[in-house]
């Protein structure tokens, strides 16, 4: 490969692990902004990377139907899992809006639905 070839590959490369490192810290800023919220109204969450927080809830189905109505999509967490466990929800934070203590309100009431 001829020099200026290397260096503009070596470039390219260097510019997407940078939109990728800045990417990682977008995910992490808005998984432990809402992980934040959310412990700040007593309820405990679980993942300390990757793009979801698990919320423990007393029905999944309750909470997943509460949240719907009002403009929150979330998953059932027991169909990620090969075992049924506590009832929990999966919260995808990688698009998550700016309404955080919005939605942190909201799961939190969901959380208490039975």
């Amino acid at each position: 490969m001829p020099r200026a070839q290397h260096r503009d590959s070596v470039s390219g490369s260097l510019r997407f692990c940078t939109r990728i490192a800045h990417a990682a810290h977008v995910y992490a800023a808005r998984r432990t902004a809402l992980a934040d919220a959310l412990t700040n109204r007593g309820v405990t969450t679980t993942a300390e990377d990757g793009l979801c927080l698990w919320i423990p809830v007393l029905d999944e189905e309750a909470a997943i139907r509460f949240l719907a109505i009002n403009g929150v999509l979330v998953h059932r967490g027991n169909s990620s899992y090969p075992k049924p466990g506590p009832p929990r929800i999966r919260v995808a934070t990688s698009r998550l809006a700016t309404n955080v203590e919005d939605i942190a309100r909201l799961i939190t009431i969901a959380g208490s639905h039975s």
